[in-house]
This record gives structure tokens, C-alpha cells and sequence, in this order.
């Protein structure tokens, strides 16, 4: 059995796809992501572990960038009104099962499953002095294949759960960058 290998451009993606379920990309290539801003966490309360929108979204989504919020802003999304928010069902799954359908699928790079798995939830980390929270792969992702994310939610104070589509929008993350002669 031999390995289909397509590669594709697009602007400054370049993507290989090397069989079903296997990607690769250089990393040079990446300063787009898609992201939304619904990063999520898993946490403990009243003793039952259960999914939620981050608690600090509104903060940590503020500093993606001005254009990013903007954005929601014009097209009328109150992102901020979903922080703290229990989550139910993401893509009309258990959250904990749509979690690990994300490790199986969109998070990679040949790791344990359960750092897969912890990869998918937003996460604070300290590298050198510098201390900095990432989205996590549910919420911030290349190459995503889907342009919406669709919740049901609890929203904080709610009394009734709330289905919300929750639109990606690809932002540049990364170091601006020049081509150059090689």
C-alpha cells in the first residue's frame, strides 16, 4: 500500500497531506489560526468535573488582537455574555467525548492521548519569566476544516440551556515575516 502525498498553498499555508488523519505542516508556515472565542476548560465544582467556557474569556480573548473582537462586534455575537458558561453539548456531543474526538483528530504532533486530550482545553503555561495562557485546540486551531462551533450552554445565571453558533474567524498570530531569496 503506498502514501498519497497531496500538498496544497494557500497564501501562506502550505499543508501535506500525507494519508487519513495524518498532516503535516511546517511550522514556518503557521501564523494563521482559527479561533473562536469560546476557549474551554475543565473544572470541578460543587465536587462534579464538568466543561465549562473559560471564566477569564472575556480578559484572555481582549489581548488576541483589537480586529479580532472587532469583528464579533460587527456582526452583532456577544461573545463576552458566554465566559463562565457550562457546557452541555459541543456539536450535539457529551463535551468530554467531542474533548477527545478533537485529541483523536485536530490535536497531533505523535503525543499521549492524554496530553492530547489536556492540549484541547486552554492552559496556562510559564516558559522562561514570561507566563502566558493558550487557547487550547477546541478554540484555536490551523487548518480548521469548520467555520462554526455549535454549544449548548448554561449560560451564568440562566435557568434555561441556550444553543449558540459560535463562528471561527482565522487571525494572524504570528511574527510578521518577509519573503526572502533563498
Amino acid at each position: 500500500m503506498g502514501i498519497l502525498v497531496s500538498i496544497i498553498s494557500l497564501g501562506t499555508w502550505l499543508i501535506a497531506f500525507i494519508a487519513p488523519g495524518i498532516v503535516w505542516y511546517p511550522h514556518c508556515y503557521i501564523n494563521w489560526e482559527a479561533v473562536c472565542p469560546t476557549p474551554v476548560v475543565s473544572l470541578s465544582v460543587d465536587g462534579h468535573e464538568r466543561v465549562y467556557i473559560a471564566p477569564d474569556a472575556v480578559d484572555f480573548i481582549s489581548l488576541v488582537s483589537y480586529d479580532f473582537t472587532r469583528y464579533y462586534d460587527a456582526i452583532g455575537f456577544d461573545w463576552k455574555r458566554l465566559a463562565g458558561a457550562e457546557v452541555l453539548q459541543i456539536e450535539d456531543m457529551d463535551p468530554y467525548d467531542y474533548v477527545d474526538s478533537v485529541a483523536d483528530t485536530v490535536t497531533g504532533n505523535y503525543l499521549d492521548h492524554g496530553v492530547r486530550v489536556n492540549s484541547v482545553f486552554t492552559s496556562y503555561r510559564l516558559v522562561n519569566s514570561s507566563f502566558s495562557q493558550r487557547l487550547g485546540d477546541l478554540a484555536g486551531r490551523p487548518f480548521n476544516p469548520i467555520e462554526n462551533l455549535k454549544f449548548k450552554l448554561m449560560l451564568v445565571g440562566a435557568t434555561q440551556p441556550e444553543t449558540v453558533v459560535v463562528p471561527f474567524l482565522h487571525v494572524f498570530l504570528g511574527k510578521s515575516f518577509s519573503d526572502k531569496d533563498s
